[in-house]
Formats: C-alpha cells, sequence, structure tokens
C-alpha cells in the first residue's frame, strides 16, 4: 500500500522507497548500490513530484523574510 502523505512528495510507483523488501524495493536498491558503485552518485529522475516542489518553493518563499544572516560562525544565544 502506497503511503499517500509520502506520496504527494515522492514518485513511490517509480521509487518504492516506502517497499524496499518488495521486489520493486530491492531492484530500486540494486541500481542505487550499482550507481555508487559505477558513478560515486546516485540519480533519480523526478524523484520529488513537481507539485511538492512547487509547494516547497512557496513556503520558502513564504518564510525568507523571517531569515536572519549570520555573517559568523556561532550558535545564536536568545
Amino acid at each position: 500500500m502506497i503511503d499517500p502523505d509520502l506520496n504527494y512528495f515522492v514518485n513511490l510507483k517509480t521509487y518504492p522507497i516506502d517497499r524496499l523488501d518488495s521486489e520493486a524495493g530491492q531492484e530500486l536498491l540494486t541500481r542505487a548500490h550499482r550507481m555508487m558503485k559505477e558513478d560515486t552518485l546516485v540519480e533519480f529522475p523526478h524523484f520529488l513530484r513537481s507539485q511538492a516542489v512547487m509547494a516547497l518553493a512557496d513556503e520558502l518563499i513564504t518564510l525568507e523574510s523571517n531569515a536572519r544572516r549570520i555573517d559568523y560562525i556561532s550558535t545564536p544565544q536568545y
């Protein structure tokens, strides 16, 4: 069964990260391991759903005005 919340963000039909013990999940892991071994990089085109990327971008734009720039390495104390 596909998790509807996770499915909003991730293309679970193509990338069954919620069912790694299934045959499709094992094939995904095998592909990922092969990519890491050959290229030291795993690339999953369209892993994130476009509507989720847009929603996250909109949220970041909304929150951007509350961001505070810190030009020094430290932990802010309030």
